[in-house]
């Protein structure tokens, strides 16, 4: 008798069972693994996409995403400011999902390769769909007030300015010939809320920007100011709710 046939496999599985070295496992035991499983797996998928989305929403509000725009330094500076932490923690969440899915029966039938792109796409689009709610803007404004615990802090470091790494945003208060001076209030009451000095070249092709304009400027920090290489006019700070 072929040992590797079905029939001889079910046959002998079978006869272990009636001889008692096999236990047959309840059903509702089956049945409750699995749905603790996808519990998991669901807890696990909302908070990548969390983490996912508190990232977009960072680079959305302080103005990161930009520097990718301005040059070489642009890109050095963004990759010293991005919320890496947040990124690791969902990547291994992400995989931690994989591991979970291929446990189940359909997962060795899906390449690895299909179900990690799977989770990931899954797990942005739950992030960008969560980034677009008004979630992250509440959960802002309690941070700002200190009654948001465990996520009070990266919620406040997200409008930090950054004069030392030439990134500043803020209103503009005044406008001369060849600078302007911009105020910097993120709401929470620390040390970096305050005026700026920003600094103009003359032959530099930067349009000044007028009172009252919500700027985000970038260039190289100075002795007390910052020589601006790049200025950009965006939408005011989201008010604190």
């Amino acid at each position: 008798m072929n040992e590797n046939n079905p029939d001889s496999i079910q046959q002998a599985v079978l006869d272990k069972v009636r001889a008692g070295t096999v236990r047959r496992r309840p059903r509702w035991q089956f049945i409750l693994r699995v749905a603790g499983t996808i519990v998991v797996i669901s807890l696990l998928l909302v908070i990548a996409a969390f983490l996912i989305s508190f990232i977009l929403y960072s680079l959305n509000e302080s103005g990161e995403q930009f520097l990718l725009g301005f040059g070489l330094r642009g890109i050095q500076v963004f990759l010293t400011l991005f919320p890496w932490l947040f990124g690791l923690v969902a990547l291994g969440l992400i995989v931690l999902l994989e591991w979970l899915i291929r446990g189940f029966r359909f997962g060795y039938r899906i390449p690895l390769l299909n179900i990690f792109l799977g989770v990931v796409g899954v797990s942005i689009v739950l992030g960008i769909v969560i980034s677009v709610t008004p979630l992250h803007t509440t959960l802002q404004g309690f941070a700002a007030k200190d009654q948001l615990p465990i996520l009070g802090q990266p919620y406040k470091h997200v409008l930090d300015h950054h004069e030392d790494e030439g990134l500043s945003r803020g209103k503009v208060i005044t406008v001369g010939a060849n600078e302007f001076i911009i105020q910097h209030d993120d709401h929470d009451r620390d040390t970096d809320d305050g005026t700026f000095s920003i600094h103009v070249a003359p032959d530099a092709s930067i349009v000044l920007p007028h009172v009252g304009d919500e700027v985000l400027v970038f260039g190289e920090p100075e002795q007390g100011y910052i020589d601006a290489s790049n200025v950009l006019v965006l939408s005011p700070l989201l008010p604190v709710k």
